[in-house]
């Protein structure tokens, strides 16, 4: 019955005169037979745990249930478990060389105890894996309190609770699942948000740097570029934070446990985009220098800093995919946020008012469809470095110099 997942319990009786302490009395029992209690699996048990195998999580039973209960209920989930369990006793005869070794084989750890749950949750660290450990006894406690995230059920007991790092309202492992899905999106959000703002203060750096460089004007005031970093990336960066799940994020491998927020191909994106788009704006500086009054120059350079952050947004939305393939239009924040701080820029440059304010002028339609063209250009940059890597760029050059 063991094997078919259940748990037994057995039943004797014992008929004395009189009884005394109870270890005397607990010997010569007459048999009577087993109660054998069943612990349904929940119906949507086995799909969590393709998700979890999808999203490259490996779920592992600790249990001090028998080694045959336990892989009855791995085998109800369709998860083969030969060869991939080890109880208690065969733990204790394993070195943590030996363990370390195994580890990875093992999917179920069967009779164990609490110090076993400590030495299982300390190898699978010293492997460099983040690891989440789920308990409601007391005897959880350690283990809990060792694990990079401590989760209690919210019926364990009260030292399982206050050990925790989380503690599940409800007792339900989809939870957990949802749980990782939601912080994937929340750190890809974060990604994004960082993503946008540099990007935008990176190539005001190199435009300001450049012009000095080549005894330009200065391409824009400081209060222009403070318009831009406060209305024309102030609300669509907040906005980003609103970002639904960009693809199917459980499909992807977990992230490394020092892994930065600005990895290589963000740090391509910024510098790339951010380069060469600048490159092009100083070439137009230099070759309209001597045709537009300097205050209709830096108009024209303000205006397309200011509609490029609002354009190559949406390709930020995405750091995976193309913007030909996401669907521009689903944040309705974002939308709002970007026709916000579009009316805005006209008034600033059209308002008599603000004119004076921003040392701005009234630039003709003819000039606002060269704005137009130019804050494009960012947006096809961005597209073409979110295909490429910074490895292959640094193998090509590489492969080109040695030749």
């Amino acid at each position: 019955m063991t094997a078919l997942g259940l748990r037994l319990i057995a039943c004797a009786y014992k008929t004395v005169p009189h009884f005394d302490k109870l270890e005397k009395e607990l010997k010569d029992l007459i048999f009577v037979g087993f109660i054998a209690l069943k612990d349904p699996l929940r119906a949507d048990a086995k799909e969590v745990l393709d998700h979890c195998r999808s999203a490259g999580i490996k779920v592992v039973m600790v249990t001090g249930d028998h080694q045959l209960t336990a892989k009855a209920i791995f085998s109800e989930l369709g998860i083969k478990t030969e060869g991939h369990i080890i109880d208690g006793k065969e733990l204790d005869n394993l070195t943590d060389e030996q363990l370390d070794r195994k580890l990875p084989e093992i999917d179920i750890f069967a009779r164990v105890e609490p110090q076993h749950k400590l030495r299982i949750i300390k190898a699978w660290q010293r492997r460099g894996q983040v690891v989440a450990m789920t308990g409601d006894g007391v005897n959880d406690s350690p283990a809990l309190k060792a694990a990079d995230v401590g989760i209690a059920l919210g019926s364990g007991s009260d030292i399982a609770k206050e050990t925790a790092d989380i503690i599940l309202l409800e007792d339900d492992f989809k939870v957990i699942v949802e749980a990782i899905r939601q912080g994937r999106i929340i750190f890809d959000n974060i990604k994004k948000v960082v993503l946008f703002l540099l990007v935008g203060a990176f190539s005001e750096i190199i435009l300001i740097s450049g012009a000095i460089a080549l005894n330009l004007p200065l391409p824009i005031l400081a209060i222009q570029i403070l318009w831009i970093n406060l209305i024309d990336s102030g609300f669509p960066n907040i906005a980003l934070a609103f970002e639904g799940e960009d693809g199917d994020v459980m499909s992807l491998p977990p992230r490394k446990r020092q892994e930065p927020i600005l990895n290589g191909r963000m740090k391509l994106i910024i510098f790339g985009a951010g380069i060469l788009s600048d490159i092009i704006i100083l070439l137009l500086i230099y070759q309209l220098n001597s045709y537009y009054e300097i205050n209709h120059l830096r108009t024209i350079i303000f205006a397309t800093l200011a509609l490029d952050t609002l354009i190559y947004v949406f390709s930020i939305k995405s750091l995976r995919r193309s913007i030909l393939n996401i669907n521009i239009f689903d944040n309705f924040y974002l939308l709002t946020a970007v026709a916000i701080s579009f009316s805005l820029l006209l008034l600033a440059i059209m308002l008599p008012g603000f004119n004076l304010i921003f040392k701005t002028v009234i630039i003709t339609p003819q000039e606002w469809l060269v704005v137009l063209l130019l804050s494009l250009i960012k947006l096809l940059f961005i597209e073409f470095f979110k295909k490429i890597s910074l490895s292959s760029i640094i193998n090509f050059i590489k492969t080109n110099v040695s030749n």
